[in-house]
């Protein structure tokens, strides 16, 4: 009798080391599907938000890039007085000074000694009549006369970190001319702007044929010199880089109501989201520019 209930017992105690090495088997199992849940979730969780790497080593959260907005003024050099609004302003802008004028140089000092961007406004033939001024390049020129023209420039502006063209629709439209242009400027060390002063501007061809970055004029924001017409064109160049990264806006140092438009609308283009960046800096850090860019702009201005 008495070995029964010990054999009886011991079953008992089998069953019961059983059973309790299956529950922690499940436990084990349990917990291993857990984990794996977790890994998934956090892998998901870092697809959906990319890391990028500062310069001290540590992961941030990379953030959505901001719209740039990028402002050039055009035709320095006829004075000093009408730069003295624009070289206060607390943002990035280039002024781009005309060639062989009377105080070219002196503008040109003032604007680098600001902290701003300089760059020769290259004067070009026209579709019309107008005069585009000393030192012009001409359809017609010949590369070796257009590179000796744009040398003499280059050497009238101290600090010029780039160039574009003023009025100028007639030799942008001219292949031969704008091949031979970006090539000098290439090697001079410079970049391009095309201000499009003409929808038949053919920069941007010549420039995806002799591979070199250039960027293209989206806004002009003061064809009417008040302060209606430019707050309706910075509208217009705001649509432009919500749409396609960033704008390009032309003012001209002689509309004294662009200053002080820009300084009052500068806090509120940063509320709403805008990046306003230097020119050389944006255009460095850019993939080519002369592909697959849309023509905001279609204006003939003549110019």
């Amino acid at each position: 009798m008495k070995v029964k209930v010990r054999n009886k017992k011991r079953l008992i105690q089998k069953k019961s080391v059983s059973k309790r090495r299956y529950i922690n088997i499940f436990g084990f199992l349990l917990a291993l599907i857990l984990t794996l849940l977790v890994v998934v979730l956090v892998i998901g969780s870092l697809s959906n938000n990319p890391r990028s790497t500062s310069g001290d080593g540590l992961e941030q959260f990379s953030e959505i890039p901001k719209p740039v907005l990028i402002i050039v003024l055009d035709d320095a050099g006829h004075n000093v007085s009408q730069l003295k609004k624009f070289l206060t302003l607390p943002f990035p802008l280039a002024i781009a000074v005309l060639p062989q004028l009377s105080y070219s140089v002196e503008s040109a000092k003032l604007i680098h000694g600001a902290g701003k961007t300089v760059m020769v406004h290259m004067p070009m033939e026209p579709l019309g009549s107008a005069d585009p001024g000393p030192g012009a390049i001409f359809l017609g020129d010949s590369p070796s006369v257009i590179r000796e023209k744009l040398q003499i420039a280059v050497k009238q502006i101290p600090f010029a970190a780039g160039l574009n063209n003023h009025m100028g629709s007639k030799v942008t439209s001219d292949l031969d001319s704008v091949n031979a242009i970006l090539e000098e400027v290439r090697s001079l060390g410079l970049f391009f702007l095309d201000s499009v002063t003409s929808s038949r501007s053919v920069a941007r061809k010549a420039a995806g044929d002799l591979n070199i970055k250039i960027l293209e004029r989206a806004v002009f924001l003061d064809n009417e010199k008040n302060r209606e017409y430019i707050l309706e064109a910075f509208e217009e160049g705001k649509e432009i880089a919500r749409t396609k990264g960033h704008a390009v806006m032309i003012g001209h140092v002689w509309t004294e109501e662009l200053a002080d438009v820009l300084l009052e609308i500068y806090p509120r283009l940063i509320d709403d989201g805008f990046d306003i960046q230097e020119i050389s800096a944006f255009l460095e850090g850019r993939d080519l520019m002369h592909t697959g860019e849309e023509m905001f702009v279609e204006e003939e201005f003549g110019l």
